[in-house]
């Protein structure tokens, strides 16, 4: 009993340290409810995933199923094929934007003279 009255007094006497106190219970409770609000999220991001991930497998499985095999891995080397060649064709291009320039640390971006080479709308692919 004792020590409950001197930390009552003191209380009391410093009003401070119990607004502090009540500062930091504030805190605490916006942190759970911070996390609980994450872990929910959480939880709806994961289920979303899910069904993208097995969504896809699905679509997989029925174009398989209806091309067969066979057609499917051509279509997909035929894909990966047209994939490679625009990659390369643009790696190109921007290899070609970095040479253009001549000095500067950049590679010529941003020197002065307009700086970024070829602009979209003078592009070959157009």
């Amino acid at each position: 009993m004792p020590y409950l009255d001197s930390a009552l007094r003191t209380l009391h006497a410093s009003p401070a340290i119990l607004s502090l106190a009540a500062l930091l219970l504030l805190l605490i409770i916006a942190m759970q409810i911070l996390y609980f609000v994450r872990r929910v999220m959480m939880f709806w991001f994961r289920v979303v995933m899910r069904l993208v991930f097995w969504g896809v497998v699905g679509v997989l499985v029925a174009v398989v199923w209806q091309r067969g095999v066979e057609r499917t891995v051509g279509d997909l080397v035929h894909w990966g094929g047209e994939v490679g060649e625009v990659w390369a064709r643009e790696y190109r291009r921007w290899e070609g934007v970095g040479n253009q320039g001549g000095g500067g640390v950049n590679g010529g971006l941003g020197s002065g003279k307009g700086g970024y080479g070829r602009t979209n709308a003078g592009s070959a692919w157009r």
